[in-house]
């Protein structure tokens, strides 16, 4: 039986270098939840760095900001984020999300379906 509890130090970690330095946990996706539905993470953005603006052509993605402060630009919005802010990006949205705080930006992702998680891992060992 999978496992229902998941947490960031049990999970996959993925550092992504570079230009945009931030740290990712895989926590939760198809092959440790059996659910072929989503996948979950959370994302470390250091200060000063920045989520490039970016798309999913085939999900939507559910934002939950829990640390730091920053920018968010989704399509032609843009709004300040900081813990408790919740963002929802439709399929095919361009979005960026910009740390603008002296903290780490801390946020969880969903995947609705999960895949671009495997564009995650290709992305962190592409910044090596």
């Amino acid at each position: 039986m999978p496992s229902r509890f998941f947490t960031q130090a049990g999970g996959e970690v993925l550092r992504i270098e570079g230009s945009a330095p931030r740290t990712i946990y895989l926590l939760m996706e198809p092959s440790t939840t059996q659910s072929p539905t989503f996948a979950m993470g959370t994302e470390e953005v250091d200060p000063g760095s920045e989520i490039p603006a970016h798309l999913h052509p085939d999900a939507e993605e559910i934002i939950f900001v829990y640390g730091g402060q920053g920018k968010a630009m989704v399509g032609d919005e843009e709004a300040d984020i900081s813990p408790g802010t919740g963002i929802y990006i439709p399929r095919n949205t361009l979005h960026r999300f910009i740390n603008t705080g002296q903290e780490v930006l801390r946020l969880t992702w969903t995947f609705i379906p999960p895949g671009f998680e495997h564009q995650m891992r290709r992305m962190a060992r592409e910044s090596r």
